[in-house]
């Protein structure tokens, strides 16, 4: 087995889920002339495609803006939960993985807001 560096962003923090890397970059991060990931994103990649650094099936799956930004993330069997801060309120999003495909969707609710104690309303 010949091991070798992932050609990542050194400041960046690199998990996994399934066959997928997911890079949290704490700074900006271009792919090619077209593509740039900016700093605060969570990405998205096959782990096999980004160790021949092709992003091509990258996905953002959080992009920060002045008045959002990504808390925490948690993982299920199938899904990624983000917990976001938007204008100083929580707010949650779900994207599924598709194991047969190795795509990921995000999951649309109708109420996705969680309230000051942590808790989503039913």
């Amino acid at each position: 087995v010949r091991f070798r560096e992932v050609p990542i962003p050194e400041d960046a923090e690199l998990g996994t889920f399934a066959n997928t890397a997911l890079i949290t970059l704490r700074s900006d991060l271009t792919v090619n002339e077209n593509i740039t990931f900016k700093a605060g994103s969570l990405v998205a990649v096959p782990m096999p495609e980004l160790m021949e650094e092709n992003w091509t099936n990258a996905v953002a799956m959080f992009v920060p803006t002045p008045s959002r930004s990504l808390s925490s993330s948690t993982e299920t069997k199938d899904y990624m939960i983000l917990k976001i801060l938007e204008d100083v309120r929580t707010k949650l999003e779900f994207w599924k993985y598709c194991p047969e495909t190795q795509s990921w969707s995000k999951q649309v609710s109708s109420d996705d807001e969680v309230d000051d104690a942590g808790s989503i309303p039913v």
